[in-house]
């Protein structure tokens, strides 16, 4: 009895193996739709955009998504000066802007938050991460053996009540020799970029 009950046990256990090595990062994906683990919480200025991407501190982030197409964005100058985003039929004022330079995509202009506006920029991770025991890099003979997602969250308050949310999506690979890399992000095909813009507009 006791013997039937360790077989069945271990059967199980190992079934379960093979589905996390196989199946986990899709069940990461969706539990990171409802809860991720906050890491630091990193500086908002300068705060430039350019030609479809956003300067922030000292991190640049790309308005695209997953498959490199942009958003349908767009970004005007206000009757008073300042810079307006639009999407989807939404709009979010940006603040007064300056040009810092003209470049041959456009010009980069340095973003002033108006007063009473609540910047935060974040990076979060998954709370579960996956076993990749089949990635092998032919370079280095180097491979991660665990991976878990990271995201970065720009959340942007103005006074008006209207709130911007971007979110994007990178990769963390775990090595046995040094541990997890750098909060920089991995792109993958899997994993890349901008997935979110939401604009509650007021």
């Amino acid at each position: 009895m006791v013997r039937t009950l360790f077989i069945r046990g271990a059967l199980a256990a190992a079934v379960l193996a093979v589905a996390w090595v196989f199946g986990g990062r899709q069940v990461t994906l969706f539990l990171d739709r409802f809860f991720t683990v906050r890491i630091v919480s990193l500086p908002v200025t300068p705060l430039t955009y350019y030609s479809g991407t956003f300067q922030i501190g000292e991190r640049t982030q790309g308005i695209i998504l997953g498959d490199y197409q942009r958003l349908d964005l767009r970004i005007d100058s206000d009757s008073r000066g300042g810079l307006v985003l639009s999407n989807g039929g939404k709009s979010f004022p940006l603040g007064a802007s300056t040009i810092e330079s003209d470049m041959i995509g456009g010009p980069r202009y340095v973003l002033a938050p108006g007063p009473g506006d609540q910047i935060t920029y974040t990076i979060e991770r998954s709370a579960l991460s996956w076993p990749t025991p089949f990635d092998f890099n032919f370079m280095t003979g180097v491979s991660p053996s665990w991976k878990r997602h990271l995201y970065y969250r720009l959340v942007w308050k103005s006074a008006n009540g209207a709130r911007l949310r971007v979110s994007w999506r990178y990769e963390q690979w775990f090595y046995q020799e040094t541990g997890w890399s750098s909060l920089g992000g991995m792109t993958s095909l899997q994993s890349n970029g901008q997935i979110q813009m939401d604009i509650d507009g007021r």
